[in-house]
């Protein structure tokens, strides 16, 4: 006689992932900060210079720590992210200045990436109540929206955008349908230009502070430039696939 119980529903394990792998990282910055009186006077310096948007100040602050100073910059772009008022942007400026240019942006972009990862998958695992939580619900709407009808463009094009806050982007991803490592990529791709020019600001913002600063504001000029552009043509394909639609 066949069975009449209803088939089980499918597991799916990988919705775990996103709490264990967010839950371990902030389990493993508080046992650090917990464990280590040094470690707590670091981040609350670091936290000063950065709220203060001081990079010298931050780069005086990581000299002692000579070729180890990106496992510490690096720490700062992730609990940043954490804690989203905060600036990432000297954090890139000063890795400019203790490792180049070049160096310095694959130190910032990289360890943008990971607080990215991070953000997306605590919004994934914690759900709209915890989000909420650190940004204003007309602010999530509206990325609602946009994730909504543009998906993966969205992502590249508010990465584009360097005054577009980069945590809430990360946080309102993981509250979509969008995939963690297309979101990834993505967002490495937008991120890539701001890094870039940063970093190349960063390298002369305490020799040559005026051209750092005129080069930051036509850099910020064009990007808004370019995503109005990419908005205005989502827009207009958009207009034109309903009018189809209606006249269908």
């Amino acid at each position: 006689m066949p069975s009449t119980d209803e088939p089980e529903a499918p597991q799916r394990p990988a919705r775990w992932i996103p709490g264990v792998a967010g839950g371990a990282t902030l389990a493993a910055v508080a046992a650090w900060l917990t464990a280590s009186p040094a470690a707590r006077d670091f981040v609350v310096a670091a936290a000063g210079h950065l709220g203060r948007l001081d990079v010298a100040g931050l780069r005086d602050l990581l000299a002692p720590y000579g070729d180890r100073a990106w496992i510490y910059t690096s720490i700062l772009m992730i609990l940043q992210s954490l804690a989203a008022p905060i600036p990432a942007v000297p954090i890139t400026l000063c890795n400019a200045l203790i490792y180049g240019p070049w160096l310095g942006a694959l130190i910032s972009w990289s360890s943008a990436e990971a607080a990215a990862a991070l953000c997306f998958l605590l919004g994934r695992a914690f759900g709209r109540p915890f989000v909420l939580k650190l940004f204003r619900p007309a602010l999530l709407a509206r990325l609602d929206g946009f994730f909504a009808r543009d998906g993966l463009v969205a992502v590249l094009v508010l990465r584009l955008i360097p005054y577009v806050s980069f945590d809430v982007v990360s946080y309102a991803g993981g509250l979509t349908s969008l995939r963690f490592v297309p979101f990834l990529l993505a967002t490495g791709l937008g991120q890539a230009p701001a890094t870039l020019v940063y970093s190349y600001a960063g390298a002369e913002i305490v020799s040559d502070p005026g051209h750092a600063l005129k080069l930051a504001l036509v850099f910020l000029g064009a990007m808004a430039l370019i995503a109005a552009l990419i908005w205005w043509k989502l827009r207009a394909r958009r207009r034109a696939t309903n009018g189809a639609a209606n006249a269908g």
